[in-house]
């Protein structure tokens, strides 16, 4: 093999390697930047320009910044379209320089009607722990997290010290934003069922959530349902997957100890 080969091949194996990572899940201040460019170019016929921002939460704080300077003096004919499923993690700023327009979820049957054209099999079961999203459970539907989910669900079903530890062990590498939702998705459930007997995410655990709604007390329910909400905003960059997902599910077995 020539040498001129082999660079090739290195080279080929670099390309491959930036190729497979993974997608960043924030969006960065040199992408805002790169909107200069593309706000710069004429439009088709004097039409409208539009930039579509989505999950607009992503934004990082330079990134937002950034962004904030551009709608405080936007471009002519220039139309930002910003999509969020949680408004409050957007800068208050960017928020009052935006008109909102809050979109309803669509009914139930036609978003269930809709998945199983689609071919998603236990439809009814993907919309209910998503929330009624009908996008958001085909996306997780067809992914691999089924395993992962139910494994991290058993484990909230049983809470204890032993069992927090061997889930943080087990889970570590799983993507811990998902963690943070599932939980917070079961202790909104755990909530739910003990003030008014319904379930809205997790109806197939209605045995075990009906067992620990009798076990917990509501303002203890509220500090936790906080908790949870406060680690949501930091788990993109935990220091230690493992230590982070220990502290929740310690944090969590602890409701159910007295």
């Amino acid at each position: 093999m020539a040498e001129g080969e082999e660079a090739g091949e290195a080279a080929d194996g670099k390309k491959s390697a930036k190729a497979t990572k993974t997608p960043s899940k924030e969006i960065k201040i040199d992408q805002i930047r790169a909107l200069a460019d593309f706000m710069n170019v004429s439009t088709h016929r004097q039409g409208m320009r539009v930039i579509l921002m989505y999950p607009a939460e992503a934004l990082n704080t330079a990134a937002a910044n950034a962004l904030l300077k551009t709608l405080e003096e936007p471009p002519p004919n220039t139309m930002f379209l910003l999509v969020s499923n949680s408004l409050e993690r957007l800068l208050p700023t960017i928020l009052s320089r935006c008109r909102k327009f809050a979109l309803a979820m669509p009914l139930q049957e036609e978003a269930l009607a809709w998945l199983q054209q689609q071919g998603v099999d236990d439809a009814d079961i993907w919309l209910a722990e998503q929330g009624g999203a009908p996008l958001a459970a085909q996306g997780v539907a067809q992914s691999e997290v089924r395993e992962t989910m139910d494994d991290f669900l058993r484990s909230l079903a049983k809470p204890g010290v032993e069992n927090a530890l061997k889930t943080a062990e087990k889970l570590q590498k799983s993507p811990v934003v998902d963690l943070v939702a599932w939980l917070q998705r079961w202790l909104y459930d755990v909530f739910s069922l003990k003030l008014s007997g319904r379930i809205r995410y997790y109806p197939r655990y209605r045995k075990e959530l009906t067992a620990l709604a009798q076990q917990v007390q509501v303002e203890d329910l509220l500090r936790a349902l906080k908790a949870v909400k406060d680690r949501r905003a930091v788990a993109e960059h935990p220091l230690s997957a493992r230590l982070f997902i220990e502290d929740m599910l310690l944090d969590y077995a602890s409701l159910f100890s007295a």
